[in-house]
């Protein structure tokens, strides 16, 4: 990882957990996590286990469309391995790129096979939490349900100049064929394409994998609502909420900060307030979502430290002599 990159997201997250407690005295909010109902804790920590659980199925129906037959059970545990390093590194790209040079090490395989299918996996499960989004918004204007946030006035401008900058940046990649000069660049940009194609002509796989990107937002993104009821003394507009929560699991996974440390607080603080949370309730619930993210990190952890085989040949054979291959 980039040290100046790692070096600014520490920052930020500091800087963001600054600006929370300048706000709300810290004694407030460990008052608030004594009295912490430990079953809606028990709930989130199973249902985010459960969404890691589901991302290694999507995964391995994505290998299975690229004909890359693995076992379930190492390719679920590879999906931990990812986990651990979400949280702990700059969000999921790191996370792929370490599950899969794991993964690559411990089964003898190519390397570039394996990035892309966590990136046609990831891209995938973007469009699944695409459509969990617009079924959130259909929702809220269906209900007629009042959003008590105002947005700030943004010039149109400035739409057009990254509009325009997109397509520059588009332009000069196409022009100084960057993924034909660099080998490696070159070797997954063709492995990619390779992978779409074949993933484009298993179309029942593709909406499937789509769908389980939809159901693992929608359980992503109620953690911290189940850690929120955990701390509540008092009833809440739940329905009219329900925008807040992914937007909240969003933007905790910007590569900004440290595992979303910070942000997730900061954007709790400030959402969750609109409805009436209590500052304290607030911090408190993102903090113990925090800390059910940090839970089952270390159990990934845990996997990659004793859970690791041999690394085996292509025919199944044991074979600790060799280098794997990281073609």
């Amino acid at each position: 990882m980039n040290k100046k990159r790692l070096a600014f997201s520490i920052i930020f997250s500091i800087l963001f957990l600054c600006f929370v407690f300048i706000q709300v005295p810290f004694k407030e909010v460990i008052h608030v996590l004594v009295d912490a109902n430990p079953f809606w804790l028990i709930v989130a920590i199973t249902v985010l286990g459960l969404t890691i659980t589901l991302t290694g199925i999507r995964w391995n129906q994505v290998l299975h469309a690229l004909h890359l037959r693995l076992p379930f059970y190492q390719v679920i545990r590879a999906t931990w391995y990812g986990h651990f390093f979400n949280t702990i590194l700059l969000g999921p790209a790191a996370g792929d790129v370490l599950k899969s040079t794991i993964l690559a090490k411990e089964r003898d395989l190519s390397l570039a096979e394996l990035l892309s299918a966590s990136w046609l996996d990831r891209l995938l499960a973007g469009v699944g939490s695409l459509v969990f989004g617009l079924l959130v918004l259909v929702f809220t204007l269906a209900t007629n349900q009042e959003i008590p946030l105002e947005l700030p006035k943004t010039n149109p401008v400035f739409f057009v100049l990254g509009a325009f900058l997109l397509f520059l940046l588009f332009f000069i990649i196409k022009k100084s064929k960057i993924f034909e000069k660099i080998k490696i660049l070159k070797k997954l940009k063709d492995s990619f394409l390779i992978a779409t194609g074949k993933m484009y002509k298993t179309p029942g796989k593709t909406f499937f994998v789509i769908f389980l990107g939809c159901l693992g937002q929608i359980l992503l993104s109620s953690v911290l609502a189940w850690t929120l009821a955990s701390v509540l003394q008092t009833s809440l507009p739940w329905l009219q909420m329900l925008w807040v929560f992914p937007v909240i699991a969003m933007l905790s996974t910007l590569p900004i900060s440290i595992g979303g440390v910070g942000v997730r607080e900061g954007s709790s603080l400030v959402l969750l307030g609109t409805y009436g949370v209590s500052k304290p309730d607030a911090v408190a619930a993102s903090l113990l979502c925090l800390c059910v993210y940090w839970l089952l990190a270390a159990v990934g952890g845990i996997l990659i430290l004793v859970g690791r085989e041999k690394k085996v040949s292509k025919i199944g054979q044991v074979n600790p002599g060799s280098q794997a291959s990281v073609q």
